[in-house]
């Protein structure tokens, strides 16, 4: 309000999320040092969440409402799935890094996924395979 006579101070209004949302994969919930939510009842919104997960191919993320008793009556607590993959991991296990958006209007996206590729180790393997080669070579010109 522009008045000369009022004087308004400034203020502003911050969006919470209302629910606590959690993540689950196949091999079981995601869970954070306290319980398994990853967004927390109470935190403004937009919010960003960087999740590390370790695996060698594609997997599905469920996002779901941690606390039924939170939620209206009949509300179901599953919000969505998100299919991460396909991909193709050098190592046994390698991190995956999947960020998650949590927008002003409370819907949830994966914006990004990236794989941590430990090449040295994969380099480190292939080496060791080649030097195996080069070992039955020369074996087999020396006979």
């Amino acid at each position: 309000m522009l008045s000369p006579t009022f004087l308004v101070r400034e203020y502003e209004v911050q969006d919470v999320i209302p629910a606590p949302i959690g993540f689950c994969t196949e091999e079981g919930p995601i869970s954070t040092s306290s319980s398994n939510a990853v967004f927390r009842r109470g935190q403004p919104l937009p919010s960003v969440k960087i999740i590390t997960l370790h695996r060698n191919s594609g997997f599905t993320l469920d996002a779901f409402y941690v606390d039924e008793n939170e939620l209206p009556p009949g509300t179901s607590t599953q919000i969505g799935s998100f299919q991460i993959g396909p991909f193709q991991a050098y190592s046994e296990k390698s991190k995956v890094k999947v960020k998650i958006r949590l927008n002003l209007h409370g819907l949830i996206s994966v914006e990004s996924v990236v794989v941590n590729v430990n090449l040295h180790s994969h380099y480190q393997i292939l080496i060791i395979k080649l030097f195996n080669v080069v070992c039955n070579l020369l074996t087999i010109s020396v006979d």
